[in-house]
């Protein structure tokens, strides 16, 4: 990346492992060659809970190197859990990731006919999960939240979509009627389509996934400790709810909370669609390509600051 304000090269590392190790080296060798480069990490929730732990010396070593002029993130929680996990004893920036421009709601007679186009029922509720289905993203709660909706609404039939890897479902869900689409290229029409996404992430650094479906009028229905997790509640864009232990657990009682969020979507449309209608709004001006760069643009500006005075 090269940086107009300071007319220097800066090597962006995303992730910690292996691009910030590589970043580091490839940052010293330019600098003992007269190059004044600057180094920034982006570090992801993978490098943290997931190859964090298990190489914790070396991630440690590289988010306290002096030699990395700045650490950025997605979410003020995952900043402090730098801090707090890894004792980084220095400010980290905050830079909320953007979306494509073809994320965006359809009008009620599009999401009809795009419906009727996959092949999915016109007046079922439709419940959206797209993801890589890691255990982190907790898939199986999503299953017995999706089936305890299914079970409380006699009236509509529910239909949860799953997009990404398929996960293992080892027992019956009915009356939950479930759709595992696979990996798919482009998830904009699954989501224009839905009426609730619902991902119960035991941790994510912000949940690109969610943001998506704001992004497209769809409300969310998640844990509060995903990094988005203000965002949802600043403009009261579906439910965040608190983060349950992972053990065996009455099904009835699961994340009762997302359960009544749900049944509450589904009931009372006019609650649904301004639910929707507000996370569509807050998307589009938080997570626009024109507030990413403007932010950029005042990182790039402070970390310039007075390079080019001699």
């Amino acid at each position: 990346m090269s940086a107009a304000e300071g007319n220097a090269p800066l090597i962006w590392a995303h992730y910690l492992f292996p691009y910030g190790a590589a970043g580091l080296m490839a940052a010293g060798l330019l600098r003992g060659c007269g190059v004044p480069v600057r180094l920034w990490l982006n570090p992801a929730g993978s490098d943290i809970w997931e190859i964090g732990p298990q190489l914790r010396e070396l991630a440690t070593g590289l988010l306290r190197d002096p030699g990395v002029d700045r650490i950025v993130t997605y979410s003020p929680s995952f900043a402090a859990e730098l801090s707090d996990q890894y004792g980084v004893n220095r400010s980290i920036d905050v830079l909320k990731p953007c979306l494509s421009g073809r994320y965006r709601p359809l009008s009620a007679l599009d999401r009809t006919a795009a419906r009727r186009r996959l092949g999915l029922p016109a007046d079922a509720f439709l419940i959206s999960m797209h993801s890589n289905m890691r255990p982190v993203k907790a898939p199986e709660d999503v299953l017995c939240v999706a089936r305890r909706v299914a079970g409380l609404l006699d009236s509509r039939n529910v239909v949860l979509l799953l997009a990404g890897p398929a996960p293992s479902i080892p027992w019956d869900l009915s009356p939950l009627d479930i759709r595992l689409l696979g990996l798919l290229r482009d998830v904009t029409e699954v989501l224009q389509v839905s009426d609730a996404e619902l991902n119960l992430s035991r941790h994510d650094s912000f949940n690109l996934s969610l943001a998506e479906a704001m992004a497209c009028g769809v409300p969310v229905v998640t844990t509060d400790v995903v990094g988005i997790a203000p965002d949802i509640q600043a403009c009261d864009a579906g439910a965040t709810v608190p983060l349950e232990p992972p053990v065996p657990r009455d099904p009835r009682r699961c994340y009762r909370a997302a359960v009544d969020a749900l049944c509450r979507f589904a009931s009372r449309e006019e609650e649904r669609s301004a639910a929707g209608r507000r996370a569509g709004e807050h998307a589009t001006a938080a997570f626009s390509g024109a507030a990413h760069w403007t932010r950029l643009r005042s990182l790039l500006s402070a970390e310039f600051a007075g390079a080019s005075q001699p």
